[in-house]
């Protein structure tokens, strides 16, 4: 059981969550990973699904935690299925077409961060991060 509900994921980190929480819809990996053919490489053998010529199996989403010469992680086939896609939209692979309609025609409210701010010298405050609707 998801420890996340789909109804609450609001950014990738949530999508993340959400999708680890299912046995078999995200694959992480720590192991150092070339971004230029070997990361595409890793992926198609784990199972890249659709965009590939069969015969091909749809795999879980990837996280590789570890490429070189970056300092951020890569995520790929987080919407490289149908089931994937209904799970994280809470929907149904038959609902899908018309759920991804109807997202696409009412966007959900964005919401912009700001960075957190030092205190002042003199002040006691806490950083907080200012966020607008």
């Amino acid at each position: 059981m998801p420890t996340i509900a789909a109804t609450e994921i609001v950014d990738l980190r949530s999508a993340l969550a959400f999708l680890s929480s299912i046995p078999g819809q995200l694959v992480s990996t720590r192991e150092p990973v070339d971004p230029v053919a070997e990361l595409a490489g890793v992926y198609k053998l784990v199972g890249a699904g659709t965009p590939l010529a069969p015969p091909t199996r749809i795999g879980p989403a990837m996280l590789f935690e570890n490429v070189k010469g970056y300092n951020m992680p890569v995520v790929v086939g987080i919407l490289a299925s149908r089931r994937r896609t209904a799970l994280l939209m809470n929907s149904q692979i038959d609902r899908l077409p018309f759920d991804l309609l109807e997202a696409s025609a009412t966007p959900a409210r964005q919401r912009w961060c700001r960075p957190p701010r030092p205190p002042a010298r003199r002040s006691s405050s806490v950083l907080r991060s200012t966020c607008a609707p």
